[in-house]
């Protein structure tokens, strides 16, 4: 495997998020939010009480639909994913501030 075909398997989409939105009957929890993680990448969801950070989870993980935007999971729809052995999820404490991770291949160690 040559240095670019290493670089462009490194550069593989993990998570996209596409302007989703989302709200309870009560309202409207968030708004058009981006993200874009990359094989390999970690990130932590933090924030105060009730500003949306399971809900973002729960979105991610298919048990909420967007009223808005689009979910990729490692280039397909949300939807459409069925590979979600690939990802992780870890809630910590009452907070339950949230961990996604993308274990590296064999190849990466």
């Amino acid at each position: 495997m040559t240095a670019i075909e290493r670089e462009d398997n490194m550069l593989q989409t993990v998570l996209h998020l596409d302007d989703v939105s989302f709200g309870y009957n009560r309202g409207l929890v968030f708004s058009r939010v981006g993200l874009s993680l990359e094989k390999g990448d970690f990130a932590a969801i933090i924030g105060s009480n009730g500003t949306g950070k399971s809900t973002l989870i729960k979105l991610i993980l298919g048990l909420l639909l967007p009223s808005g935007g689009k979910i990729m999971l490692f280039g397909k729809n949300r939807t459409e994913y069925s590979g979600y052995g690939q990802i992780g999820y870890l809630a910590q404490g009452q907070a339950y501030t949230c961990l996604l991770y993308t274990p590296p291949s064999p190849r990466e160690y």
